[in-house]
């Protein structure tokens, strides 16, 4: 387990993308990544857009440009995951809608049993 916190993480985010965190800091975050599912997504964010922009002539791109060209990738790429998310969901929902009938449907055989 390692003792970074997430908020020690997001605020290092920057300078461990660039490199510039000495060796126990690198290691320390290095190992919060590994137990943290929600900073890893959002390090692998970061780093995609990072490398997104060092790979980018700037001086030929504006920045809104750039950024939707960035929000584009990242859609493409989460694109597969996020149907899988929203069939989820709607299986969730699915399921409540089955709970609150068979509830109402209950509720309804009680009050004609009384």
């Amino acid at each position: 387990m390692s003792d970074v916190t997430c908020k020690e993480a997001k605020e290092k985010v920057y300078d461990y993308l660039a490199q510039e965190v000495d060796d126990d800091t690198k290691n320390s975050i290095n190992g919060h990544l590994k137990d943290c599912v929600t900073c890893a997504g959002e390090y692998a964010i970061e780093l995609q857009i990072s490398s997104f922009i060092s790979s980018s002539s700037l001086s030929k791109i504006s920045t809104g440009e750039l950024v939707e060209r960035a929000y584009l990738q990242l859609a493409k790429d989460f694109s597969d995951s996020s149907k899988e998310f929203d069939e989820a969901i709607k299986s969730i929902d699915d399921a409540i809608d089955d709970i609150k009938n068979a509830q109402a449907r209950n509720i309804d055989l009680e009050s004609e049993e009384s």
